[in-house]
């Protein structure tokens, strides 16, 4: 997939978000809110102008199965309006993600940091709401989804009567923007694909949340609202839903990730569904998103929480003395991506014997998720093996390098003095590499004979000479330490 096209694809949803921005169903639609040129969030564009109509009438009518499926299947989880009601104020709700059950028992929150230590949630009077991505239900006592006074996961449902209306008036948008597309001849492609996506499990689940936000706000009354960030419907819907009833609530986006060139869904100006201020990593994303964001914000510095920044020792002299050089490798949580990364890593094995390859899947899709998924990937070639390690930090610790695609985990390795190698699988397509903006801090492969002339032919004098740039590099795009105070001063 070129530019071009992608320019393209993000202009005609971006004129349809800002001309239906008051219609909550249409903004809950998922595809319209493309965030990057990332192949699993535009695959489904590309393939809609070479796919037929029965593909696209059958992708419906099984999206439209299992959404009125759905309410049954998950009768059993309570809905948040069973929470119990507060008995103390909050100030501030910051909404997080729960990915792994350790996650629960865990100091550190996985994208803000100790912002969500018991002790700063107690002084600062925060309520932390999780958004469930895993198939665990956190039921600790009767009608209750509260994993403490201080933390809520939310249900993955909202009240029965509530499942269906949305069910019904999603068929009803499905209906209407099918049918409208056989008079719109120029996006006629482009309107039957929007239709298929307002049954989607991610609509219908970008509604279920800003509903739940909005029973929360309305109980516990907070000044400030502090939402990971990146342009998604749940995250636009949230923000308008709250605002529309609660103007004087004040919204903080937390940009996490490292930002791509083309990034588009959290700059674009969506009318009453945008954050007043903005908090980023480093001074390179700040300087980034005063220059492209579209909407007004206040901009500000927090660091990054995920990193370990500069310990005083030398990570190599800690790493074991495995002796043939050992490569990490970080696919995304995503099935298409974990793919692309085990064959291309599975050529590889075959050709270098002497190369040990770990594999590290994230935790929101691991490996047992994925060899259900893709069974062949069960047996691992002898220079193959999945990590058992609990913490990146370790598995960097007895690396050399890194492979990886859109992974964040490409600045950890900056810091563990691992070279990060983008794998690149096209040669057209749009780069999804997260250090993309930072040149000179990573290497790029596409096969096997880039490895063997970049790599392994060069690995003495290469890694000495790269750790010293690293050492330089990430200092300079990643030193901002990590200061909560940013989101509730």
């Amino acid at each position: 997939m070129n530019a071009i096209f992608y320019n393209y694809i993000t202009n005609k949803c971006n004129l349809i978000l800002y001309k239906w921005y008051y219609n909550k169903y249409v903004l809950s639609n998922y595809l319209l809110h493309l965030s990057s040129p990332h192949p699993t969030k535009i695959e489904s564009f590309v393939t809609l102008y070479s796919g037929s109509l029965f593909n696209l009438i059958a992708s419906i009518f099984k999206n439209t199965i299992v959404a009125f499926i759905y309410p049954l299947y998950k009768i059993s989880d309570k809905p948040i309006s069973a929470i119990c009601e507060p008995d103390e104020d909050k100030n501030i709700l910051v909404i997080s993600h729960y990915i792994k059950k350790e996650q629960l028992t865990e100091r550190v929150d996985f994208y803000f940091g100790d912002l969500l230590s018991e002790k700063n949630k107690k002084e600062y009077k925060i309520l932390e709401c999780l958004i469930n991505h895993t198939n665990h239900k956190i039921l600790l006592s009767p009608g209750l989804t509260e994993v403490s006074e201080k933390t809520v996961v939310l249900p993955k449902r909202v009240s029965f009567f509530k499942e269906y209306k949305i069910f019904g008036i999603q068929f009803i948008n499905t209906v209407k923007w099918f049918f409208a597309s056989l008079y719109e001849h120029k996006e006629r492609k482009l309107f039957q694909k929007i239709a298929t996506g307002f049954l989607a499990q991610e609509s219908i689940k970008a509604l279920r949340i800003a509903d739940q936000i909005g029973i929360l706000v309305k109980k516990y009354r907070f000044k400030k609202i502090v939402i990971t960030w990146e342009g998604l419907a749940w995250e636009r819907l949230v923000i308008q839903n709250v605002k529309m009833k609660f103007p004087e609530v004040e919204f903080i986006g937390f940009q996490h990730s490292v930002l791509l060139s083309s990034v588009n869904a959290m700059i674009i100006d969506i009318p009453n569904a945008n954050p007043q201020k903005l908090i980023t990593t480093n001074i390179y994303n700040k300087q980034f998103l005063e220059k492209n964001l579209k909407f007004n914000a206040l901009i500000d510095i927090v660091g990054m929480p995920r990193i370990n920044f500069f310990p005083n020792h030398d990570y190599r002299n800690k790493r074991s003395n495995h002796g043939n050089l050992r490569i990490l490798v970080t696919p995304e949580g995503l099935k298409d991506e974990c793919l692309k990364l085990f064959d291309f890593v599975f050529l590889l094995a075959k050709e270098y014997p002497q190369v040990h390859f770990v594999f590290r899947l994230h935790p929101i899709y691991p490996y047992s998720c994925f060899v259900k998924d893709a069974p062949v990937y069960r047996k691992l070639p002898l220079n193959c093996s999945i990590s058992d390690n609990l913490h990146l930090d370790d598995d960097l610790l007895e690396s050399d390098i890194l492979f990886y695609r859109g992974s964040t985990t490409a600045i950890s390795a900056l810091m563990h003095d691992v070279l990060p190698v983008y794998i690149k699988m096209e040669e057209t397509e749009l780069s999804i590499n997260p250090l993309s903006l930072y040149h000179g801090t990573y290497l790029e492969i596409a096969n096997k004979d880039d490895l063997k002339r970049e790599i392994i032919q060069n690995w003495a004098s290469l890694s000495e000479k790269r750790f010293s740039e690293i050492d330089k590099d990430s200092k300079t795009y990643f030193s901002e330490k990590y200061n909560f105070m940013v989101f509730v001063k």
